[in-house]
């Protein structure tokens, strides 16, 4: 877990740390692409063996318009809101972002 954040629900992580925890490790992967710790997204892939596809998806969630990740960090997304939808193809601009979460 990031620190500060804690599981209310002990060992069992509640669905919304599951978002900060994705959240947090996308933006770790993405951090080691920009400073090149790993040559692309496959072999960063394979160095951790996780799916290149599954490394793939994770990364969407740097795309997320800043007052998204808010809401989630802040629990306050919108109701319905789950990884495997903010993990499908995110719209690029962050109006249209923000539409969509609507």
């Amino acid at each position: 877990m990031p620190d500060g954040v804690h599981s209310p629900t002990g060992n069992r992580p509640d669905y919304h740390e599951a978002f900060v925890v994705a959240i947090s490790r996308a933006h770790r992967f993405k951090k080691m692409l920009d400073v090149g710790k790993y040559g692309s997204v496959a072999e960063m892939a394979g160095a951790l063996k996780i799916s290149r596809y599954q490394m793939v998806r994770m990364l969407r969630l740097t795309l997320l318009a800043p007052d998204i990740t808010e809401s989630i960090l802040s629990r306050n997304e919108p109701g319905g809101l789950s990884l495997n939808c903010l993990v499908q193809a995110i719209p690029e601009l962050w109006t249209e972002q923000m539409r969509v979460m609507e």
